[in-house]
């Protein structure tokens, strides 16, 4: 096996959110005040859960429920958050991005931007772009010129009213209150989903599938959509199914407002819920360290943490001779894979982390690839030497590999840019992760983008 990337290296660690590794079904562990309503939520690339709170700051939550609170002056209707390509955390909000700084969130820089008029979720896409939504617009902002979005109007309903967003299967998802779900290319071309309602949030998977949730039916429903596929729903009566989030135990997990649960919500639809928060309360939620989960109580002023949210255990060793009667045959499961930063400049490079997290213990084969422009010839793709010589396609070339045995949970990947001392050339590259157990079952391929820029 080959090793051209020399320092490209797998650390994996698990990220206790207390002492020893939680073994017992989901609980809530722990409700921490905030000084106001909090909004949405997201694992910061320090380790620690950010929460939008009131409007016009942060909370930052290490692990164990310790609380800094960051002001954000002069901003307003803050809402959504997300860590970004650049390593930073990035904030809708009224008019306004907001990049924070992890390290020294105070030294915070806030751009107008006048198309966010109503702040929502936002999200890094497959691109390494940052990608919002709000009133009729799908928002493409690039993290280096911030206030020069590309603006995509969406066509699904006759009056569009963008909600949440996420990223799944190399598309982008939006929500159209007046009752669609709408994916997107990176370029912006939109394939309209139509679910009646009055559709919220929506969450996507490994595998392509999204959730998404919509108290606007009656009885209020949990729906799911693979591309190109009907959407398939659940009924989930007077719950107020609102934020959702994908858990590191390969399930979505739903805040269900009205109830005060929260809904678990397996790929083929079947839900189960805990309870231990107040009614009329769990609005945002989003998975953190340690295979937890942290929860806005809107509220109540407070945020929640979840702990025991497991992926399942390796399975034990097939016995010798071949299978016999119950012996595993489930795959493993690469959920969560991002690369941190996703844009590398050669003049200044910083060696991108992924993060992802395995369901049981694996063999873990990492490969980085880049994407070159082709000609299809007959079934292969090769280098173009004609500009019109066959089918475009998108070449794609290993540039490194590495195979290392990991255990279960969170693990961390370091992926060096540098090759004998230089740096990998300009140009869109892709990080591949696949996993096979003990028994010999191979995940899905995950991948997320890399980006070299030349300055």
């Amino acid at each position: 096996m080959t090793r051209i990337v020399r320092a490209l290296a797998l650390a994996a660690v698990l990220v206790a959110a207390g002492a020893g590794t939680a073994t017992a079904a989901p609980v809530v562990n722990g409700i921490y005040d905030v000084p106001d309503s909090p909004k949405k939520l997201t694992l910061g690339p320090d380790g620690s859960v950010w929460v939008v709170v009131g409007g016009n700051a942060l909370a930052r939550f290490t692990p164990d429920g310790t609380r800094t609170d960051v002001p954000l002056t002069g901003v307003s209707g803050a809402k959504g958050i997300t860590t970004g390509p650049d390593g930073n955390l990035w904030v809708t909000a009224t008019t306004t991005l907001v990049k924070v700084p992890p390290a020294t969130p105070a030294a915070f820089t806030a751009f107008t931007v006048n198309d966010i008029i109503n702040p929502q979720a936002i999200v890094t896409g497959p691109d390494g772009n940052l990608w919002t939504a709000s009133a009729d617009k799908v928002l493409k902002i690039s993290t280096a010129t911030p206030t020069a979005p590309t603006l995509y109007t969406l066509t699904s309903t006759p009056s569009p009213s963008a909600r949440g967003i996420t990223s799944a299967g190399g598309l982008l998802w939006a929500v159209d209150f007046g009752g669609a779900i709408v994916s997107l290319t990176t370029s912006g071309v939109q394939t309209p989903y139509s679910v009646g309602g009055l559709p919220q949030e929506v969450a996507g998977s490994p595998s392509g599938q999204v959730l998404y949730g919509n108290p606007g039916t009656d009885p209020h429903t949990i729906g799911r959509i693979v591309p190109g596929g009907l959407p398939q729903t659940t009924n989930v009566p007077l719950t107020d199914p609102f934020g959702m989030t994908f858990g590191p135990d390969g399930a979505y997990w739903v805040a269900q407002f009205a109830s005060g649960t929260l809904a678990r919500v397996t790929t083929d639809g079947a839900v189960t819920t805990i309870g231990g928060l107040p009614t009329n309360s769990p609005r945002e939620i989003t998975s953190g360290p340690g295979n937890t989960l942290w929860v806005s109580l809107e509220l109540s002023n407070k945020v929640a943490r979840v702990t025991g949210v497991d992926p399942p255990p390796a399975p034990a060793p097939a016995a010798p001779g071949g299978p016999t009667a119950g012996a595993d045959t489930a795959a493993p499961v690469v959920s969560g894979l991002r690369l941190r930063p996703g844009t590398v400049r050669r003049t200044r490079p910083r060696n991108p982390v992924a993060t992802f997290s395995l369901s049981e213990a694996a063999t873990v084969t990492l490969t980085l690839q880049r994407l070159t422009p082709g000609r299809r010839r007959g079934a292969v793709c090769r280098t173009a030497r004609s500009a019109h010589a066959g089918v475009r396609c998108v070449k794609v070339t290993s540039v490194g590999t590495l195979k290392r045995t990991a255990p279960a949970g969170a693990a961390r990947v370091t992926i060096a840019v540098k090759r004998r001392g230089r740096v990998l050339a300009a140009g869109s590259y892709r990080l591949s992760v696949v996993a096979v157990d003990a028994a010999g079952n191979r995940s899905t391929v995950a991948r997320t983008p890399l980006v070299i820029r030349s300055r």
